[in-house]
C-alpha cells in the first residue's frame, strides 16, 4: 500500500464496514472481501479522499463499490458492466440501502454517454480483458472522467504472477507489467501515480493534481 494511504487505513474502522456490508448483503460476498489488499486501499483512498462522485467500470455485482453508498459524502455511484445478471443484482441490492443514489447501467464502457466528472474511478481486473488498442482508449477515457482533483485505481493481474498469461482464465487477453502501467497513466498527464504488486496483482493508483500523491 502507498505510504501516505497507510496512516488513513489503520484509522479506518473497518468492522463497522464488514458489519454493515453483512447486513445489508447477508450470506453474499462475505465482508472479509475487504481484507484483501484492493478492499484495503479503496477503503484507505475513500477515507483520505472523501469522493462525492465514483465511477466503477467491470462493476459485477457492485461488491466493491455499493457499500460506499452508507457514506453521506457520497452523492453519486455509477457503476458500468456488460453482465445483465450482475447489474440487476446490483440494482436490487441497492434499492435497499440507497435508492435514487446508483446508477447501475449494463453494457460496454465505451458506450457511455456521462453528465459528470468523477472524483473516483474504479476499475479492478478489467484492463486485461480488452486488447492493446481498447486498453489505451480505456485510460483515455478514465483521465478525461477524472475531476481535476480526482483519483483512479486500477488493478489488473501481473504477467508475472500467479493470475498472469498462463492461468485458467482464457478471457485474459493482454497483461502489461508495472512500469507499463504507470507510462500509461503519465503519458496522460497523470500528476502523481504508483503501482503496487501484492500477490501477483498489479494496483495502480494516479490522480491529476500533484498535491494528492499516491
Amino acid at each position: 500500500m502507498p505510504e501516505v494511504l497507510k496512516t488513513a487505513w489503520a484509522q479506518w474502522p473497518l468492522a463497522r464496514r464488514n458489519e454493515e456490508y453483512a447486513k445489508h448483503d447477508p450470506g453474499r460476498e462475505p465482508p472479509t472481501y475487504w481484507g484483501s489488499h484492493r478492499g484495503r486501499l479503496l477503503c484507505a483512498l475513500f477515507h483520505e479522499r472523501k469522493p462525492r462522485t465514483i465511477l466503477d467500470i467491470g462493476c459485477n455485482s457492485g461488491f466493491l463499490t455499493r457499500w460506499l453508498l452508507l457514506e453521506p459524502s457520497v452523492e453519486r455511484l455509477v457503476g458500468v458492466d456488460p453482465c445483465q445478471i450482475a447489474i440487476n443484482r446490483a440494482r436490487q441490492l441497492t434499492s435497499r440501502i440507497a435508492p435514487g443514489y446508483a446508477d447501475w447501467r449494463e453494457g460496454s464502457i465505451f458506450e457511455q454517454k456521462f453528465d459528470t466528472y468523477f472524483d473516483l474511478i474504479v476499475c479492478c481486473e478489467v484492463l486485461e480483458h480488452f486488447t492493446p488498442t481498447e486498453g489505451e482508449q480505456l485510460f483515455d477515457l478514465i483521465y478525461d472522467r477524472l475531476e481535476p482533483t480526482g483519483t483512479a485505481l486500477i488493478t489488473s493481474p501481473s504477467p508475472h504472477g500467479p493470475f498472469g498469461l498462463h492461468n485458467s482464465d482464457q478471457k485474459h487477453i493482454t497483461l502489461r507489467n508495472a512500469v507499463e502501467l504507470e507510462l500509461m497513466a503519465r503519458a496522460r498527464g497523470a500528476a502523481s501515480s504508483e503501482v503496487t504488486d501484492h500477490e501477483g496483482l498489479l494496483h495502480l493508483v494516479w490522480s491529476k493534481d500533484e498535491r494528492l500523491r499516491a
